[in-house]
């Protein structure tokens, strides 16, 4: 299923897990897991990525699970995020998959990297859970 847990050291020492299902060869797609979750939602999609050539990276978001947890951190600090732990994967442009409370954090993306974000989509897509939430 999926290769191992794997962290990437961002700048600022924050840390980032990251877990790879579908395709290991195939088009990237970064998911955004819902909340309450992690990157492990992404497990449910592995075979449909096998199926259509998609290397779904999923990632367990700041101060959930395996990753660092930034005080006073906002939505819009997740797409310089994505965007360092994207140079490390050697990702280049990708598509971008938003679960419920990952909705917000894929639209922040496209809107933050439309030279990079080939396509969003968001399913059961769910609004931060308030106006100024540090999510």
């Amino acid at each position: 299923m999926p290769h191992d847990v794997r962290i990437l050291e961002l700048s600022h020492g924050q840390r980032l897990a990251t877990l790879e299902y579908g395709a290991p060869a195939g088009d990237p797609v970064f998911f955004c897991h819902g909340w309450p979750g992690a990157g492990r939602q992404a497990e449910r999609l592995h075979e449909a990525g096998v199926e259509f050539g998609f290397r779904l990276i999923s990632f367990d978001r700041p101060g959930i699970a395996r990753s660092s947890h930034p005080p006073q951190r906002t939505l819009l600090d997740w797409p310089p995020l994505l965007a360092e732990a994207a140079e490390q994967l050697g990702v280049r442009r990708f598509r971008l998959l938003g679960v419920s409370g990952g909705g917000p954090y894929a639209l922040a993306t496209a809107w933050a990297m439309p030279e990079r974000v080939q396509a969003a989509a968001i399913v059961c897509g769910a609004p931060p859970i308030a106006a100024n939430c540090p999510m």
